[in-house]
């Protein structure tokens, strides 16, 4: 093969793997979001999120649930128990009097914003949030962090803008505002399939063009860098959450429902790939030492044969009754010449 084609084919190699790698890391992560919207996962997800990062929010802005409200809603209830309680401007859900009648306001709030959860991915955000007009068309792409100074709710707060550059990428790898609905994850689980069979189709690609003994633990490398950069970030996460523990307290319950959710997936996966490697790695390494004997033997004998004198010929012996071949003569010196003799003595 000439060398030009040679290059070519290295270059269309190096593009399948890094396609291969891409793919498995966009495939897990559509897999582990998949696992994350499921409805077990996603109502606990959203009811830390929104108890414990939302609410404390909302608080200070005199939109949400704060000590004095638990007082206040606890006296309405106790005064109706069977009346349906509102709890802010911004949330359109509400909670009959009697289930928060003789609870802290630690359980209040968690079960409003249960209800807000099971609300929300049922209905979506439209169903829970009481979102202006002119932030709805926004909503889908996450475009509603770019407010231009409107309020994210009647009466409520403005939200600091988001960079745009990051609008696309929230959209890319699948967190808007649907995807922890019913709706989101019914679409999440239906591409779930195809995403699979096209790592398939292209790992069996890879394979194909690849003819030497490093193919599969290429595979294996692909699958190892697509995976431990997110098993990575969860550890180093945890990590910061022990020693910054009063920053990171809010997002403890959240972190931990991502973890429960991303680890199982890309976690097997960084097994798998680094026991691959092993495996490999370990028969490589025995593999070379009986092909390299034959070789080594092979070289020896030759030239020790190189060395040697010539084999005698085989002559088969003579028929019964057939004279024998005369035996050739040894061989004869040459003769040697007399001394020379001085003429003059």
């Amino acid at each position: 093969m000439p060398l030009s084609g040679i290059r070519s084919l290295i270059g269309i190699r190096g593009l399948l793997y890094t396609l291969f790698g891409t793919l498995m890391l966009s495939t897990l992560w559509v897999t582990s979001l998949t696992r994350l919207s499921d409805r077990p996962n996603a109502i606990p997800l959203l009811t830390e999120a929104g108890a414990n990062i939302l609410n404390p929010f909302l608080a200070k802005q005199g939109l949400g649930i704060s000590q004095q409200t638990c007082k206040t809603l606890e006296a309405s209830a106790k005064a109706n128990p069977k009346a349906s309680l509102s709890f802010s401007s911004v949330l359109k859900v509400h909670v009959p009097g009697s289930k928060i009648i003789g609870k802290n306001c630690d359980d209040v709030v968690r079960l409003v914003y249960n209800q807000v959860a099971t609300t929300y991915y049922d209905h979506g955000p439209e169903a829970v949030f009481a979102i202006p007009t002119e932030l709805k068309a926004a909503l889908p792409s996450f475009a509603f962090f770019d407010l231009n100074k409107s309020a994210a709710a009647p009466g409520g707060p403005t939200v600091s803008q988001l960079p745009n550059f990051l609008q696309p990428f929230l959209v890319f790898v699948g967190l808007t505002p649907e995807t922890f609905t019913i709706g989101g994850h019914q679409r999440l689980l239906s591409l779930l399939p195809f995403f699979w069979l096209a790592v398939v189709v292209l790992g069996g690609l890879t394979l194909l063009v690849t003819r030497n003994e490093q193919k599969l633990a290429n595979l294996a490398k692909g699958v190892l860098h697509s995976t431990w950069p997110v098993v990575g970030v969860l550890v180093l996460l945890w990590v910061l959450s022990f020693v910054y523990s009063t920053t990171f307290s809010p997002y403890l319950g959240v972190l931990g429902l991502v973890t429960f959710a991303f680890l199982p997936i890309y976690g097997v996966a960084l097994v798998v790939a680094v026991v691959g490697l092993v495996l490999m790695k370990v028969f490589e390494d025995r593999q070379p030492r009986g092909k390299e004997r034959q070789p080594a033997l092979a070289t020896t004998i030759s030239t020790l044969a190189g060395r040697s004198a010539p084999a005698p010929m085989y002559m088969p012996p003579p028929p019964p009754g057939a004279a024998a071949p005369p035996l050739a003569a040894p061989p004869q010196e040459p003769p040697q010449e007399p001394p020379a003799t001085n003429a003059g003595r």
